[in-house]
């Protein structure tokens, strides 16, 4: 089944019956924001696979919306961005997560190669961009769980949002140089927290 598209006045079909797209997208912000404090003292368990990065997009929007956790299946695209086409979604988060588990999650590297494989990976799963919406704080999360499991704090909330954007722009592109220096200044290893 196809999924539904927005009405004329781009509004997602949500559970939430909301029609306006201010009022949705404060409602989403703040759905989401409870989810992602949740999501940060009870992660959601997982093996660093597509499924994992499923179960935390069904986390974060199972409360608003029916497409939650699940593929897209639609061609999508943003200003002259075009992400990954429907159709190769699947083929793209194979190969994609086998390179992370040849990779051993990225277990056991220094800062700045962590940074780089973060800059990588991040890049990677935007272009596939497998949800119909909310990729970005998803992907987020997953790599904050990546970037735990392999001993590091990925602090977000230390990067400015505006030069993360231009740097998540870049990556797209195939430069990954700002994103990488943005993920260097903001990982932190976790035996500072103690």
């Amino acid at each position: 089944m196809d999924e539904q598209l927005p009405d004329s006045d781009g509004v997602l079909p949500n559970r939430l019956g909301i029609t306006d797209p201010e009022v949705l997208k404060t409602a989403e912000a703040e759905v989401c924001h409870i989810r992602t404090v949740e999501l940060a003292v009870k992660p959601v368990g997982g093996s660093f696979d597509f499924a994992h990065l499923q179960r935390i997009h069904a986390r974060l929007f199972g409360d608003i919306y029916d497409f939650a956790g699940k593929v897209r299946t639609v061609d999508m695209s943003k200003g002259h961005t075009t992400f990954c086409r429907a159709a190769y979604i699947d083929a793209s988060q194979r190969r994609l997560f086998g390179e992370l588990r040849i990779e051993c999650f990225l277990r056991g590297l220094g800062k700045p190669e962590l940074a780089r494989r973060l800059a990588y990976y991040a890049s990677e799963l935007n272009a596939i961009h497998p949800f119909r919406d909310g990729n970005g704080r998803a992907i987020r999360i997953f790599l904050q769980q990546l970037a735990a499991s392999a001993g590091y704090d990925l602090a977000y909330r230390d990067a400015d949002e505006e030069g993360l954007m231009r740097a998540d722009i870049a990556a797209f592109g195939g430069n990954y140089e700002q994103l990488e220096s943005i993920y260097a200044s903001i990982l932190r290893p976790l035996s500072d927290h103690s």
